[in-house]
């Protein structure tokens, strides 16, 4: 494998993002092209550092402070070829190690639409990780509208340096159809079972908002005969179990699933007191 070693001695980038294509032999790819990958792998990593802390949502953005310690710099571009190798913009050796870190989430990340596991059944990490992967859509999707273009660009490999010890990304023409395919639907989990006390009602949607903790609250699609059980058979101590599937919709900034499509109704139990 090469991590990229130059004049005898093993380059110590942390990680190279490498365009490859028969035009790029002769010529180095626009620098739209190269500024687009590169801020949008910048802003994967945020968000994968974002998820890491458990700050993932919509609206928050890495702090000032933060960024520096994220910053990634190009260090190198190798002679002869459109490969550039990335460090962290802070030279400290504790960065670097923080750095890796969040490269490693960033490419598990990744590595669902690479090996096309964004849909379908999931093991619980992957499961774990959807917030995460359905965030870095409209990024991932920057890196697949480079394949074919004007740059001549037919793939786009990320290797991590050794030290990370994780498999290669590589985007081609294969992955850029599939993220494609899968933009026009939503993510769904596997079937689970959710319960909580209905307080708001969409008559128009067939769908009811459901507070199943305090401060949390999730939107629950039903059937028409579900729905109206749910309205005119509950009130405000019914704790309603539903059966289905989480759905997020990718380029979402969320940190958790906020919409269900409820299959049945699987209990109505009544409480003795308000819960929240």
């Amino acid at each position: 494998m090469d991590y990229g070693i130059k004049n005898n001695q093993i380059d110590d980038s942390l990680l190279w993002i490498k365009f490859k294509g028969p035009d790029l032999k002769a010529k180095s790819i626009p620098i739209y092209e190269l500024g687009q990958t590169l801020t949008a792998f910048q802003v994967i990593l945020h968000k994968a550092y974002l998820f890491k802390s458990e700050r993932q949502k919509k609206g928050v953005i890495v702090t000032k402070e933060e960024r520096p310690q994220l910053a990634l710099r190009i260090k190198r571009q190798q002679a002869g070829s459109d490969e550039y190798g990335l460090v962290p913009f802070l030279s400290d050796p504790l960065i670097r190690s923080f750095v890796g870190g969040v490269l490693i989430i960033a490419f598990k990340a990744l590595g669902q639409y690479v090996y096309k596991k964004v849909t379908g059944k999931k093991n619980t990490e992957e499961s774990n990780m959807q917030p995460l992967v359905g965030s870095i859509y409209n990024q991932t999707n920057i890196f697949a509208d480079r394949i074919d273009n004007i740059g001549g660009i037919k793939s786009i490999e990320i290797v991590a340096n050794k030290e990370l010890d994780i498999p290669n990304i590589i985007l081609d023409e294969t992955t850029r159809d599939y993220i494609r395919e899968i933009g026009r639907s939503p993510l769904e989990s596997d079937t689970t079972q959710i319960e909580g006390v209905v307080i708001r009602l969409y008559a128009r949607d067939f769908a009811v908002l459901v507070q199943n903790k305090p401060g949390e609250y999730i939107k629950v699609t039903l059937g028409p005969e579900d729905f109206n059980q749910v309205r005119y058979h509950t009130n405000d101590l019914s704790m309603i179990k539903f059966e289905g599937r989480y759905l997020y919709w990718l380029g979402k900034e969320a940190s958790k699933f906020d919409y269900f499509q409820a299959d049945k109704i699987v209990e109505i139990r009544q409480l003795k007191d308000r819960l929240f």
